[in-house]
C-alpha cells in the first residue's frame, strides 16, 4: 500500500494491477471525442475500475490526495505530491551518496 516512503515501488505495482485487469486507459487523460462514443465509455468504466483499485492500494492517510474527479488527475496528484524534484532533492541525494562512500 502507497504510503509517505514506497511511491516508486507503488507506481511500477499499479501499472502492473491496470495492465493485468485491463484498466490502463483509465489513467490517461480523456479521450476529447464526444461522450456518447464508444471511446468515451469504455474510458469511463476503465477509469472508475482503476480509480478503485488505487483507493485500496493506499493507506487512509493517502485518501486525502485522491479528492480530484478523474482518475487520471487523482495520478497526477500523487505523482506531484510523492515525486521528487528540484535542486535540494538532488543535493540531499548527492549528500546521501557521499556518506555511503566512507
Amino acid at each position: 500500500k502507497l504510503n509517505n516512503e514506497n511511491y516508486e515501488i507503488w507506481r511500477i505495482l499499479m501499472e502492473a494491477v491496470f495492465t493485468r485487469r485491463n484498466v490502463r486507459l483509465g489513467i490517461t487523460a480523456m479521450p476529447t471525442t464526444g461522450p456518447n462514443s464508444k471511446a468515451v465509455k469504455d474510458w469511463n468504466r476503465q477509469s472508475a475500475e482503476a480509480r478503485a483499485e488505487m483507493i485500496l492500494s493506499v493507506e487512509v492517510d493517502q485518501l486525502a490526495h485522491m479528492t480530484a474527479i478523474t482518475t487520471y488527475e487523482v495520478w497526477q496528484e500523487l505523482e506531484r505530491v510523492h515525486r521528487s524534484h528540484g535542486f535540494a532533492t538532488k543535493m540531499t541525494l548527492r549528500r546521501k551518496f557521499m556518506l555511503m562512500r566512507q
